[in-house]
This record gives structure tokens, C-alpha cells and sequence, in this order.
């Protein structure tokens, strides 16, 4: 059996007044209406019996803290497996290039699948304590395939070769991915 662990996506701010203002103008959608399951909710039913998905709830995801996330998600690594699958969506992606830029992981990572991350920090630089600072080299060492899809575009490395970035805007700043197209 395969294990996936996925890391969500949620929000950050630079302060804690730009976080209070962020929840007075938010539109809350009716909290009665019934909410459909999403991709990650179906994940392991997709996947089947061969693979275990594992999604911890990351703390406080409407102003996250990288320092916080990194406490949570190392508690979670001694139940998994030798070897894992990683899942980054959004917050959660540019939380993974970041930690595996930074840390070594204790186990195998077959792949890792950046999905919808804003790399970079908003233009009001509310995801900075997120954003990799490079270099890549130890995300180049263990991060297995990695795989970073948007909305337009889906883009792949194989983490022993990566030198260089492909050339797309958003990604510039992390220097050392080099990333190629899959059509």
C-alpha cells in the first residue's frame, strides 16, 4: 500500500489587524446549504484500496504560520511509511517547497505534487513567511518527482536533474526547479 499525505491550502497575513479585516469583508455563503465533497475528500476513494491518504488539518488555516505548520506537520511524519507521496494544494504547496528546501525528510518521497500554489508572495506580500527562499538543492535531493499544476498548465521534474527554471513568470523565483511542460 502507497501512502499519500496532503497538505491543504489556507490563508496568511502579515498582520493580525489585515487578518481582522479579511474576516469583516468576507461574504459567508449560506452555512445551511449542503457542501459538496471535494478532490481531496475523494482522494483515497480514487485511489483505491493500494493507497492510504492521510490530510491532518493544519493549524489555524485562515492565518497560517509557517513556524506553526512546521511543528504539526513533523508530528505527523513518524506514522508514515518509508515511503510517501506528497500532496501540497496551495498554502499547503508552498508550504511542502519550502520545508523540503529547508529540512530533511526522514523518509523516501516517491513524488511530490505542488498543486495550485501561489508561488510568491501576494502583492500585498501576505504569503511571505511561505515562500521558499531557495536554494533547491535538498528539495533536488529528496523530493522524488515533482509535479507543479495551476490552473493553465501542469509541469514536471525529476528532482536528480533539476538545474534550472523553465521559463514562466511565477516560477522565477524559485531558481533551481527546472520544470518541463506535460501536455
Amino acid at each position: 500500500m502507497k501512502q499519500v499525505l496532503v497538505i491543504h491550502g489556507g490563508d496568511s497575513f502579515k498582520t493580525y489587524d489585515e487578518y481582522l479585516a479579511s474576516l469583516q469583508a468576507y461574504e459567508l455563503d449560506d452555512p445551511r446549504m449542503p457542501r459538496g465533497k471535494g478532490w481531496k475528500s475523494l482522494l483515497g476513494e480514487r485511489l483505491g484500496s493500494d493507497y492510504q491518504v492521510i490530510a491532518p488539518r493544519m493549524p489555524n488555516a485562515a492565518n497560517a504560520r509557517y513556524g506553526e505548520w512546521k511543528i504539526w506537520f513533523e508530528k505527523h511524519i513518524p506514522f508514515l511509511d518509508e515511503k510517501v507521496i506528497l500532496i501540497g494544494h496551495s498554502l499547503g504547496g508552498c508550504f511542502l517547497a519550502r520545508y523540503l528546501s529547508e529540512e530533511k525528510f526522514p523518509k523516501t518521497i516517491l513524488s511530490t505534487f505542488l498543486i495550485a500554489a501561489p508561488f510568491g508572495p501576494g502583492e500585498d506580500g501576505h504569503l511571505t513567511e511561505f515562500v521558499p527562499h531557495g536554494p533547491f538543492t535538498l528539495f533536488e535531493a529528496q523530493g522524488g518527482w515533482c509535479t507543479y499544476t495551476t490552473r493553465r498548465m501542469t509541469k514536471s521534474c525529476r528532482s536528480q536533474n533539476v538545474k534550472s527554471i523553465a521559463q514562466h513568470s511565477q516560477l522565477q523565483p524559485y531558481g533551481s526547479l527546472r520544470i518541463r511542460i506535460i501536455l
